[in-house]
């Protein structure tokens, strides 16, 4: 997730996203959960829903470049 987070920064046109509420929500067993919901009550961050046409391509490439 960090290289994705990184990329996003660097690259925001790699991806596609809209803007979400969110809550925090325990569990039973185990961490929390963030949960991103169009209709949670908390002020709406971005969250990206996948990658954009060529957008996949683009950032294995750009991680594989800052790698080797």
């Amino acid at each position: 997730w960090d290289s994705a987070a990184i990329a996003y920064l660097k690259h925001p046109d790699y991806f596609t996203a809209d803007r979400r509420g969110w809550r925090i929500t325990p569990r039973p067993k185990g961490p929390v959960w963030l949960e991103c919901d169009p209709d949670a009550a908390a002020k709406p961050l971005t969250y990206c829903t996948g990658f954009a046409p060529g957008g996949a391509a683009a950032f294995v490439r750009d991680v594989v470049e800052s790698v080797y």
